[in-house]
C-alpha cells in the first residue's frame, strides 16, 4: 500500500521480486482498480471460449492424467523402501547380537533365556546327532 497513513492511500500491485537483487525488476506497478478491471475482461474472454477449452481438456485428460506408469514406479519404490527397512532391521539385530556376544565373559555354565533370545536365530533338528544352532549373524554350529 502506498501512502498508508494519508488521504492518498491506495493498493498497488508490483512484482514480488522487484527489490530482491541489485538489478531491480522493471515491470510496472498497477493499482488494484486496474487489476480488477483487467481480471473481469479476462474472465469474460475465458467464458466465451469455455466450450473449446472444456472439449480440449476432455480430449486429452485420459492421456494427460494417466497414472499407470507412476503407479508401477510407486510399487517399485515401495519394494525398495521395504528392502531398506529390512536391511536396517537386520543391521540393528546383528548389532544387538554382537553387543551381547561381546558382553559374554568366560564360559556359560547354565542356560540363560535372555542370552538365548539375544543370540539364537533358529535351531534345526535333523536327528539326535545333528542339531544345528543358527545364530543371528548367520553363524551355524552343528552339535
Amino acid at each position: 500500500m502506498w501512502h498508508t497513513n494519508s488521504k492518498y492511500r491506495r493498493v498497488v500491485w508490483q512484482c514480488n521480486h522487484k527489490f530482491d537483487n541489485e538489478e531491480k525488476c522493471t515491470t510496472p506497478h498497477l493499482d488494484e482498480k486496474s487489476i480488477k478491471a483487467l481480471f473481469v475482461k479476462a474472465v469474460n474472454i475465458l467464458t466465451t471460449e469455455k466450450d473449446e477449452i472444456a472439449a480440449s481438456f476432455h480430449a486429452i485428460k485420459v492421456r494427460l492424467f494417466d497414472t499407470a506408469d507412476l503407479e508401477v514406479e510407486q510399487l517399485r519404490l515401495d519394494e525398495v523402501g521395504n528392502a531398506i527397512t529390512e536391511k536396517l532391521a537386520k543391521k540393528e539385530r546383528i548389532e544387538m547380537f554382537l553387543a551381547e556376544l561381546e558382553r559374554q565373559d568366560g564360559v556359560a555354565t547354565e542356560f540363560d533365556e535372555n542370552l538365548w533370545y539375544s543370540l539364537v536365530d533358529f535351531v534345526t533338528v535333523f536327528n539326535k546327532e545333528d542339531i544345528r544352532f543358527t545364530f543371528i549373524d548367520g553363524t551355524e554350529i552343528k552339535m
